[in-house]
């Protein structure tokens, strides 16, 4: 390929003999914005002309083999960081409490990684969708670095939470960054298998977590270095980013300076995004935990949730301060694909069913099998090795066979019997039990868990593919932290009115604690009837849990059925 050519979505050539009333550097920046030469009419003006082609195997890369394979496998590594620092403060929340005191606001420490990344997530995809691709992910890259060196050296509870939110912005910019930069450079036929590595990738480093921090937290490094261990790998993959990854323009305008790309951030709807999402995450993680639900706090936060959703929705749909186009909320991606609400409701799902079992399953062998953290986190291997086998198995069939919609039939209703299945285990089940179980339950959800990506993109024209990789990625990390946020309350307060009955001396904060595994010690001296019982309710509540998930997966299941028997649609492309 010459330096007159870049290759479009389809992965074509563009050379300077398609265009010859056009300079060959003309062609060369209307190729790296991201488009293709077009047609110019007698007056002047450009006719786009949309058509429905045939996948093509060509990669529309002009990378090396091995140029590919180490930039796509950085790119992966990278979520592997972020899943990572999702969950790798599990283990560590006696050690932190013991250095800085403030067990009140431990819960900030959970919450706040979510609420940085999908508060942020769609003013990143805007942002994808506007600047140049590959300065805007190394910006993302260097805010993590940046979120994790602040944990790693804070003196106080209060700048560790400060860590935590600056890591979610820029660990969300490096996500939602790696998801274009895989779309961008991958034909319609690797798409899905690529999009199956996100899910190995993320599923193994939210087990490594717990483990990584357990070892640190026994090690005479110290937690610390669970946060500094970001800025070493950083420091070995941001080399590659520079280096290899290719400059990618997604805006069609793209010689538009600098100012005028920035007017077109819907800030108002971005704050108001924002602010609703953290409003409702913090009334229902706080909620019956730190604060009463029918408390002040609690009802003021669903009312200021409740206000943001409806100004937002008047900004959106008066485009007040804004344009149609340019407004945070993709609403035209909605009206170009038929089956957005669909992909969306079966993005959330599995995902947040994903990380119920995840989290779940090692409090029950935690609490109720007195395993260690790191045993527990170990026992999850033959979980995330099913779910490994499946997404690389619907990542390599789907684009073959076609017919979209019974891989969500067959992986929610298999969901749906591992998730009642995994209802009935309980002090007494035997470890074959709960493997059967979960490899079962992981199977089902890994089999549609990443479809909707390319199928997303395939729906929309390809300027919205952005904006749909964008709503995807956001619909995971959001149901992520909703359904882990409902689900930790239904678990807390659960549990903790059970204990309270068999333990009326100790107080309620006390008891929470002990359940959220800052200090469990309480319940290691207990006298062994009172043990019993307190194991008891903790297995009642968790399979409170389990009701929940067994609700998500039906209605999973449910949204299959209407889901249309077709083949996924052939990309859409301009010429």
């Amino acid at each position: 390929m010459t330096s007159h050519e870049s290759p479009n979505r389809s992965g074509a050539s563009i050379s300077d003999g398609q265009t010859p009333s056009r300079t060959s550097s003309g062609i060369a920046r209307e190729a790296s914005c991201g488009l293709q030469p077009k047609e110019t009419l007698d007056n002047g003006a450009i006719e786009p002309t949309e058509v429905i082609i045939p996948v093509q195997d060509i990669p529309p890369r002009d990378l090396r083999t091995w140029q590919w394979i180490l930039l796509s496998g950085s790119v992966l590594f990278a979520t592997i960081l972020l899943a990572l620092d999702n969950t790798v403060v599990a283990d560590l929340q006696p050690q932190i409490v013991e250095a800085f005191g403030e067990i009140s606001k431990f819960p900030w420490i959970n919450v706040n990684y979510s609420l940085g990344a999908v508060a942020s997530g769609l003013i990143w995809g805007k942002l994808y969708g506007i600047f140049e691709t590959k300065k805007l992910f190394l910006s993302a890259v260097l805010l993590f670095e940046v979120g994790s060196a602040v944990c790693g050296a804070a003196r106080n509870m209060d700048t560790l939470i400060i860590g935590r939110v600056i890591c979610g912005i820029g660990g969300n910019g490096l996500y939602i960054g790696a998801m274009n930069i895989i779309s961008a450079f991958t034909s319609e036929k690797e798409r899905p298998l690529y999009f199956s590595f996100f899910g190995i990738t993320w599923g193994g480093g939210t087990v490594v977590g717990p483990i990584v921090g357990g070892l640190f937290a026994q090690s005479s490094a110290g937690w610390r270095w669970s946060f500094y261990l970001n800025i070493i790998a950083g420091a070995v993959l941001i080399p590659i980013y520079v280096f290899l990854l290719p400059l990618r323009w997604p805006a069609p305008d793209c010689t538009a300076s600098t100012w005028m790309l920035i007017t077109r951030i819907d800030c108002v709807g971005s704050i108001l995004f924002a602010g609703s999402f953290v409003s409702l995450i913090m009334a229902i993680s706080f909620g019956g935990a730190r604060y009463a639900w029918g408390s002040g706090q609690i009802i003021g936060l669903f009312c200021c949730f409740a206000a943001l959703v409806s100004l937002l929705g008047v900004q959106q749909g008066k485009t007040i301060l804004t344009t149609k186009h340019n407004r945070i909320l993709p609403v035209q991606t909605f009206r170009d694909g038929e089956g957005m609400f669909i992909l969306i409701i079966q993005t959330a799902c599995p995902i947040g069913l994903l990380f119920i079992g995840l989290n779940y399953i090692p409090i029950y062998l935690q609490f109720v099998r007195s395993e260690s953290a790191l045993s527990a986190a170990i026992k999850l291997l033959p979980m995330i090795f099913s779910a490994v086998v499946f997404m690389l198995l619907t990542g390599s069939l789907v684009e073959r066979i076609g017919y979209y919609a019974y891989w969500y039939l067959t992986g929610s209703l298999l969901a749906v019997a591992g998730t009642a299945l995994m209802y009935t285990i309980n002090e007494a089940s035997s470890y074959a039990r709960l493997y059967g179980y979960s490899v079962l339950y992981s199977a089902g959800l890994s089999l549609y868990i990443q479809a909707s990506y390319p199928l997303a993109q395939a729906q929309v024209h390809p300027t919205q593919a952005p904006d749909a990789v964008t709503i995807i990625g956001c619909t995971q990390l959001g149901s992520i932290a909703i359904f882990l946020a409902v689900a930790n309350s239904i678990f807390l307060n659960r549990a903790a009115d059970g204990i309270q009955h068999t333990l009326p001396d100790i107080p309620r904060n006390i008891v929470q604690a002990a359940i959220s595994g800052v200090d469990a010690q309480i319940f290691r001296d207990l006298p062994g009837d009172k043990k019993a019982q307190v194991l008891d309710e903790v297995m009642g509540a968790i399979q409170n849990v389990w009701t929940l998930a067994i609700a998500v997966a039906a209605l999973s299941f449910i949204v299959a059925s209407f889901m249309k028997r077709e083949k996924k649609p052939a990309p859409r492309i301009m010429t």
